[in-house]
């Protein structure tokens, strides 16, 4: 009795004809047009699968091959085409650029509006003057909107 192995899933358009010449017998079928979107997800995921489980440079790049053969056929199947694909791709590089630089985000802070930024800034002045020692009969200069305001370090170390 012969061994039989299950698969199930999408499969290169060769593979069934290569698994004949080494004398097996391949059972297939022709995935239909609304199964075809399910069956590129799966591949998809098991092709990435695949990348981030390989250990060496030469695997690595096998697997990405294979992922990116899958986008290819992703593509063909939506009606664009390869051209299109690397089209859109180098504008979002111009745009956004790659992965060159490794930039890692960890978060996003709303903009300041401009009375923000200049209340940070007088706080900043005020706490560099209460720090230095050379302050302490000074006066502080701040530039709030169109006046100058002055402030005197020794008060302001009493309110502190």
């Amino acid at each position: 009795m012969s061994e039989s192995r299950l698969y199930g899933k999408l499969v290169r358009d060769k593979i069934p004809a290569i698994i004949e010449e080494r004398g097996q017998r391949a059972v297939c079928r022709v995935v239909s047009e609304s199964e075809m979107l399910l069956r590129l997800n799966l591949k998809l995921k098991e092709e990435l699968d695949e990348v981030v489980q390989a250990r060496t440079l030469v695997h690595q790049v096998e697997e990405l091959a294979d992922l990116i053969e899958v986008v290819y056929g992703y593509v063909d199947y939506i009606g664009s085409t390869k051209d299109e694909l690397e089209r859109v791709r180098v504008a979002k590089f111009d745009k956004r650029g790659g992965y060159v630089d490794r930039q890692f985000l960890i978060s996003v802070e709303d903009a300041l509006s401009e009375k923000e930024v200049q209340k940070r800034e007088e706080e900043e002045v005020i706490a560099r003057a209460l720090a230095n020692p050379m302050h302490r009969d000074s006066q502080i200069h701040l530039q709030v909107g169109d006046e100058t305001v002055s402030l005197n370090v020794n008060k302001l170390k009493e309110i502190e």
